[in-house]
């Protein structure tokens, strides 16, 4: 889990990558967020895994998976700004 900043309406934002165990992740910080005793209301997940294009994966499995850092790290970066929009939508969908 990533702190990323605060949005333009004071919530906090972060990023989680659940790519190997969803079924173990999302119910975890579910369950920490109750064990601090915080509102269920005030947790939101947004899946932004519809907006990975082709050049995030070779990127990032590159990067990390072959440890080739260098080679990976600017396809990822490339990838990300081409699917900036896709993923600036997925948020905004989700907020209304």
């Amino acid at each position: 889990i990533l702190y990323r900043g605060t949005d333009k309406f004071g919530n906090k934002v972060y990023t989680l990558s659940r790519q190997f165990v969803p079924h173990l992740v999302i119910p975890a910080v579910q369950d920490m967020w109750k064990a601090l005793e915080q509102n269920e209301n005030d947790l939101l997940f947004i899946n932004t895994m519809p907006a990975v294009n082709w050049l995030m994966k070779i990127g990032g499995f590159s990067s990390r998976r072959l440890g080739w850092v260098r080679f990976g790290r600017p396809i990822v970066i490339r990838g990300t700004l081409k699917a900036y929009k896709k993923i600036l939508r997925i948020v905004e969908e989700a907020n209304n």
